[in-house]
């Protein structure tokens, strides 16, 4: 049987008393509940933050949404922009990051790249299943016409860092700006995680509470004008991508927004020397887990 807190957000039983929940919802707050469906269901999915299907911005361009699911769940988020009532524009890209702070746990950050009206779909998929399925979508807009808006876009996250449960704590921006930055990434079971800025790799260290987090202050004076810093870990088996940034110092002129690989393994350098190990890395493409945007397993 679905529990009464599930079978609220689709269905609203005449008489009240068949809510059979605590606390009973009015025929208004029904209809602004964001609707979870059955498929969702299977997966646990659950909504801690916003319950609300409209979410309205009138400060920021950044959201954050927290859910919360069975383990093994994987989601994929997609946003697009909403052009009429029934009608959807192209995926926004790199405009949405989904990690796991904790089992079961859920976050969703957004960046939305102008002011105007945004469906964000979510989709999940039970270690069960083989196939997606819909989950929810957000309406998100803004109340104001123009305000200057936040620093735009996260780092690209390759399948790896989805499948290793890997968590960024920071940096989160898409862009990097200084020559001296703080890292700090969770890397289960890594044996070591490197900051790749150009031809010299830069080790994290191992945290003394916690073997599975990294952390370190990386000087990035190799990294070029408008060229990538990424993270990679190594698992006893040679480096993998995990996450890339663009690096943008002040005085940079972009002509045009960096692009974005798709979630099918990060591209390192074909050949580099560890600093540590001291001997030639052959870095090879990832296979493909998922070919859509943003996918996260949780375990």
């Amino acid at each position: 049987m679905m529990p009464p807190e599930q079978f609220i957000t689709t269905h609203l039983p005449e008489d009240e008393n068949w809510q059979l929940l605590p606390t009973k919802i009015t025929k208004k707050e029904f209809e602004d509940i964001v609707a979870v469906k059955p498929g969702a269901h299977k997966c646990g999915l659950r909504v801690d933050s916003h319950r609300t299907g409209v979410i309205t911005l009138d400060q920021t361009n950044l959201l954050e949404v927290r859910l919360a699911v069975n383990t093994g769940t994987q989601l994929l988020v997609n946003v697009k922009e909403k052009l009429g009532l029934n009608k959807e524009g192209k995926t926004v890209e790199n405009c949405s990051v989904c990690q796991q702070p904790s089992p079961g746990a859920v976050v969703i950050n957004l960046a939305l790249p102008s002011v105007s009206k945004y469906n964000v779909h979510v989709f999940c998929k039970s270690r069960e299943c083989t196939e997606y399925e819909y989950a929810l979508t957000y309406v998100v807009g803004f109340t104001k016409e123009k305000f200057l808006l936040s620093e735009e876009g996260f780092p690209a996250l390759f399948s790896p860092f989805m499948d290793k449960n890997c968590y960024i704590f920071h940096p989160m921006q898409e862009r990097i700006k200084e020559k001296k930055l703080s890292f700090k990434v969770r890397v289960p079971g890594a044996k070591e995680v490197v900051i790749v800025p150009g031809p010299k790799w830069i080790h994290l260290k191992q945290s003394p509470d916690d073997d599975n987090i990294f952390e370190g202050t990386v000087e990035l004076d190799g990294a070029k004008p408008l060229g990538k810093v990424g993270i990679f870990a190594n698992w006893n088996s040679g480096f993998t991508g995990l996450a890339e940034y663009s690096f943008v110092p002040p005085g940079s002129i972009v002509v045009k927004k960096p692009a974005i690989p798709k979630n099918d393994g990060a591209s390192p350098p074909k050949k580099s020397t560890s600093p540590r190990a001291g001997k030639e890395l052959v870095q090879k493409r990832q296979p493909a887990t998922n070919t859509k945007k943003n996918a996260m397993k949780v375990i």
